[in-house]
């Protein structure tokens, strides 16, 4: 089956949501930091409003019917993670665990990032920046094939209770 890379519809909002929770179960399991339960979100309502934000693009990724991928970009002003100039932020990229691991899969990554890097110049930025957790080498393989460079790198230290 073809998967179809297009910009988030109404139709799509319920198979972004449900990515969504798994993409916060699949990274938070693996967060040594998160000590809540990762619970099922109901996002349905901020999703239709990004439809409407002019800020905000989600590209989903199709098979059949089915959401099998998203990313979700944010245009952002100089801030302290990027001061450099405004750009347009990556807050998520995931495909589903079940489109993983076949012919598909790649192309699925593949598809979205050249969505969304089309959008970002569609929208005259020069930066693209995306946030990796460090656990998560596959995925900072992944951008650094696609020619991103680490900008910043922040650490962090569980303190022990008083």
């Amino acid at each position: 089956m073809r998967c179809v890379i297009k910009k988030m519809s109404i139709e799509d909002v319920n198979g972004v949501n449900v990515l969504f929770c798994k993409l916060g179960t699949d990274q938070m399991s693996k967060n040594s930091f998160c000590v809540a339960p990762v619970l099922d979100f109901d996002l349905r309502s901020f999703y239709k409003k990004c439809l409407k934000n002019k800020n905000c693009a989600i590209f989903v990724a199709k098979l059949g019917n089915e959401v099998v991928g998203y990313i979700e970009l944010w245009q952002r002003d100089c801030d302290e993670n990027f001061e450099v100039a405004p750009f347009i932020y990556a807050q998520h990229l995931f495909v589903d665990e079940a489109a993983r691991g076949n012919e598909n899969s790649y192309k699925i990554l593949i598809g979205l990032y050249e969505k969304a890097e089309s959008w970002a110049k569609e929208k005259s930025y020069e930066f693209l920046g995306v946030d990796v957790y460090g656990f998560n080498t596959k995925v900072q393989s992944l951008v650094n094939s696609l020619g991103f460079t680490s900008y910043k790198t922040r650490f962090v230290k569980k303190l022990a209770a008083q």
